[in-house]
C-alpha cells in the first residue's frame, strides 16, 4: 500500500502552479510506498522503477487537474494502478486481466468506456474461472495468489504435503487458461499466463 504521508494543502497548490520543489517534496515522500506497491504485482525491480517514473511524469503533465482538497493519495494510487495494469496487459499479450479485484478502484477520466468495459468484463471472466475450480483446488490458489502464502504455509494450513500444493496450483493455472481460451477466445501463450499468474494476479 502506498505511504500514508500526508503532504500538506499549501504543497499542492504549489504543485498545481507547477512548483518543482514542491513536487520533489512529493516524490520524496511517495516514491518508497510507491514503490513497494508496484513491485508488489511485478516482481522486478527495473520494470517497477520505470512504472514508478511513469506515475510521477503523469502527476507532473496533470498537475493543473490536483484538488487540493481531495486525497493526494487516492489519486496517486489510482495513477499507480492504472500504469500497473497497463504493464500487465502488455505482459499477458494485450489481454485485459484485472488483477486488483480486490481493490476496486474507479478509472482515470482519460480512459474510455469500451477500455472500462472490457477491463471488467475479463475482471468476471477470471472470477468464474477461478470459482469453476474444484472447492480444495480454489482454496490452494487463493491461498497462494490472493493471500500470498508460500506452498508449504499452504501445505500445514490444509494438511496436504508442499508436491500436493504445487500439483493442484499446477491444474489450477491449466485450468483457468482453458476457459479464459474457450469462453473468451484469449490467444495467452502458457509461458504468459503462469508468468502473470506468478507475479500476483488475484
Amino acid at each position: 500500500m502506498i505511504s500514508r504521508k500526508n503532504i500538506s494543502r499549501e504543497t499542492l497548490i504549489k504543485l498545481k502552479s507547477g512548483d518543482t520543489k514542491a513536487f520533489v517534496e512529493i516524490y520524496d515522500a511517495y516514491h518508497k510506498g510507491i514503490f513497494l506497491f508496484i513491485h508488489k504485482y511485478l516482481r522486478d525491480d527495473m520494470a517497477t522503477e520505470d512504472i514508478v517514473h511513469e506515475v510521477f511524469m503523469k502527476i507532473w503533465e496533470i498537475k493543473d487537474r490536483i484538488d487540493p482538497e481531495k486525497s493526494f493519495i487516492a489519486y496517486m494510487y489510482r495513477i499507480a494502478r492504472n500504469a500497473t495494469y497497463k504493464e500487465l496487459k502488455k505482459r499477458l499479450e494485450h489481454a485485459s486481466l484485472d488483477i486488483f479485484e480486490n481493490e476496486r478502484i474507479e478509472p482515470l477520466a482519460t480512459e474510455s468506456l469500451e477500455e472500462t468495459y472490457q477491463a471488467k468484463e475479463y475482471d468476471l471472466l477470471l472470477y468464474h474461472a477461478v470459482k469453476s475450480l474444484p472447492p480444495q483446488r480454489q482454496k490452494v490458489f487463493v491461498l497462494c495468489r490472493q493471500e500470498g502464502k508460500t506452498y508449504e504455509e499452504v501445505a500445514n494450513q490444509l494438511c496436504i504435503s508442499p508436491y500436493t500444493v504445487k500439483e493442484h496450483m499446477s491444474l489450477a493455472m491449466k485450468s483457468i487458461q482453458d476457459y479464459m481460451g474457450k469462453k473468451a477466445g484469449l490467444s495467452i501463450s502458457r509461458t504468459a499466463f503462469i508468468c502473470a499468474l506468478a507475479i500476483g494476479m488475484l
